[in-house]
């Protein structure tokens, strides 16, 4: 009797919502947001875009459906950043000028990305990528219909990308203590996220001063000498240290390109440090991080070239459309395991290394990356001497050019 009377209940107070809810829409808002009965119609068929569009600040401030899909029901338009620019002028500014408008254009120029499935990039790189999509993809960040400010500024608004095996960035600051203040009082002034670092004053250019490779075209005689540049060159990053002009657009979101627009980065995100930090602290952690950097570039510089030398004595068979020296635009499409090997190095443990300490987490930047990096470099050395000492074998056991005649 009891569970039958909850089950009436509930049921009554759920028709109640429900009919409170419509009715608030269609009565209070018909006049000025229905739009010729887009509210009543959707209230049936999509009620969550309803739900969203009027909790959000846009439908308080005279937003209507139509000031984004027009009037044209069989011609609706697909609201795009520039719809957007109409009223955000500043963001989208930023955003032009920062990383993520990018996104779409480095994906498509990585040459793996041609032989992969469609269904793969549409579901897998794509869906991040996609930020960067047709000049910009606001929503993004700012999720459909709600478009909320607060709801784009907290760090979960970045975990579904910037998370994962090569680039775990939300798993490194929610582990560090800085994610850890947040975890245990919420969002406070004792708890920096992604936006107090990145997005300082709500830049949508959402800066960083190593950007997402932690490598620069041009290398300063002070911070770290000659090895990204070095890296660099042997990477074939669009083909040679310095790209042309039409080049910089893929490598401009992962690279530095000038000296200049490094350090003028660099101070910023320093100035942001000292809000809670000391202006000594805060210089000698950014040191520390980039010589640990200068450290891992090191180890990388010897895999690559531990590599590069199986390619030039013929021991490892490179195909002949790619570069004679690694080509890491090429990501997984390799043939050996060697090389694979490599990659992993380079985009797995290079990155969660360098990202670990930036984002100040002992954990990742040791135990899931220096020490990986030294288990990759033993694990090339030793594979690459493997290689090497068959390879030697076998020309032993080919018959000479006389032999072969006395046959």
């Amino acid at each position: 009797m009891f569970k039958k009377l909850s089950f009436v209940l509930l049921f009554v107070a759920f028709c109640s919502f429900s009919y409170a809810e419509g009715k608030e829409y269609s009565v209070k808002d018909r006049q000025d947001k229905n739009n010729g009965g887009c509210i009543d119609c959707h209230l049936e068929i999509t009620p969550g875009i309803v739900r969203d569009f009027f909790s959000g600040v846009m439908s308080k401030k005279g937003v209507t459906c139509a000031s984004c899909h027009g009037n044209d029901h069989d011609n609706l338009e697909s609201p795009n950043i520039y719809k957007c620019m109409e009223c955000h002028v500043k963001q989208y500014t930023q955003f032009t000028n920062g990383k993520h408008s990018l996104a779409w254009i480095a994906m498509k120029n990585l040459p793996e990305v041609a032989n992969q499935p469609e269904e793969v990039i549409k579901r897998g790189c794509g869906s991040c990528h996609r930020i960067g999509r047709n000049g910009g993809m606001c929503d993004s960040c700012h999720t459909r219909h709600r478009f909320s400010k607060a709801e784009a500024r907290r760090p979960e608004a970045c975990l579904p990308c910037h998370a994962g095996i090569e680039h775990p960035q939300y798993e490194m600051w929610k582990t560090s203590k800085h994610g850890v203040i947040y975890g245990s009082e919420g969002a406070t002034d004792r708890a920096p996220t992604c936006a107090t670092c990145h997005m300082d004053e709500g830049n949508h250019q959402v800066p960083s001063s190593w950007k997402f490779l932690g490598l620069k075209l041009r290398q300063s005689n002070i911070e770290l000498p000659g090895f990204s540049e070095k890296l660099l060159d042997k990477r074939n990053v669009s083909g040679n240290k310095q790209p042309a002009n039409d080049d910089k657009k893929t490598v401009g979101g992962a690279i530095q390109n000038e000296e200049m627009e490094w350090q003028a980065s660099r101070k910023k995100q320093i100035k942001i440090c000292r809000k809670c930090h000391s202006e000594k602290y805060a210089e000698q952690t950014f040191l520390d991080n980039e010589n640990l950097l200068k450290e891992v570039d090191q180890l990388m510089l010897e895999a690559f070239e531990t590599v590069e030398k199986l390619y030039e004595e013929g021991i490892l068979e490179r195909p002949t459309e790619l570069p004679t020296h690694p080509d890491h635009l090429e990501f997984f499409e390799f043939n050996s395991i060697l090389e694979q090997r490599l990659y992993i190095m380079f985009l797995e443990h290079r990155a969660r290394t360098f990202m670990g300490t930036f984002h100040n987490n002992p954990q990742y930047t040791y135990r899931y990356g220096w020490i990986q990096i030294k288990r990759d470099l033993a694990e090339i050395k030793d594979e690459a001497k493997k290689l090497r000492d068959s390879y030697d074998v076998q020309k032993k056991l080919q018959p000479s050019g006389s032999e072969k005649q006395d046959k």
